[in-house]
């Protein structure tokens, strides 16, 4: 479904807008976004990008965006921790989210709401013949409040969880000049490799478990957070980009 998304936008805009040759850019900076991404860390963390041209080879750029997720569909649960219900644009992200939970390591039965963001600097080489390259360095903060039941037992605890990393990122893609300052690209492969990362959890007191069962929990929401720094830093493509010069 986003392949035919994707190709369908890229198609409508190809199709309605006048196509200048080559790189020829005559903006000195540009604000725009990615509404159509495969690449798991722009799919999951929908974000506005403001860049600059430097001469007629090179843009930089700095972009910020982020998400929430729940697992579990509890509503109070999500009500609690998330500040109520999510709008039609919160139920999408949500919806991405849980499209790749078989990647996300978070045992059956489990709680998880929290809130996601990623920011970083990219680079762009304009290699001619609408060809560029892409360089990317980023920044991802997942923090997550979870309930976790404990096997073999009526009983659950529950924890809270900062996951951190820090990614680079190399892609090749196209580009094309359009009207009136309208701007379109496509990243199509991204390569990215997970520079650093970190999770911190700290579970709330819980008197009926016994310090195995406290370990375990522990265990399981540090995997958790594990998983999400390894999704951020997985490869991809198929990043549909769009932005308006000025």
């Amino acid at each position: 479904m986003k392949f035919k998304l994707f190709v369908f936008f890229t198609g409508l805009l190809l199709a309605h807008s006048p196509l200048q040759a080559g790189p020829t850019i005559d903006r000195s900076a540009y604000i725009g976004f990615t509404p159509v991404s495969a690449y798991a860390p722009s799919f999951l963390s929908p974000s506005v990008e403001v860049g600059a041209f430097l001469g007629s080879s090179w843009v930089f750029s700095l972009e910020s965006g982020g998400s929430k997720f729940n697992f579990g569909h509890e509503e109070t649960f999500e009500e609690h921790h998330n500040g109520g219900g999510p709008g039609n644009w919160g139920h999408m992200l949500e919806e991405r989210w849980e499209s790749q939970e078989n990647l996300l390591e978070l045992p059956t039965d489990s709680l998880a709401s929290g809130n996601h963001s990623r920011a970083g600097a990219k680079a762009r080489w304009l290699l001619g013949e609408n060809l560029n390259l892409v360089l990317g360095t980023h920044q991802t903060r997942t923090t997550a409040h979870l309930k976790i039941p404990v096997a073999a037992t009526t009983l659950s605890t529950t924890g809270d969880l900062i996951a951190e990393s820090q990614t680079q990122s190399l892609g090749i893609g196209s580009h094309w000049v359009l009207g009136s300052g309208l701007f379109v690209g496509v990243d199509w492969a991204v390569l990215t490799r997970l520079q650093g990362s970190s999770v911190t959890v700290s579970l709330q007191d819980s008197p009926s478990l016994s310090p195995a069962q406290q370990q375990t929990a522990h265990q399981q929401i540090t995997a958790f957070g594990e998983s999400i720094n390894r999704l951020m830093a997985r490869s991809g493509g198929l990043q549909l980009w769009v932005a308006w010069g000025f």
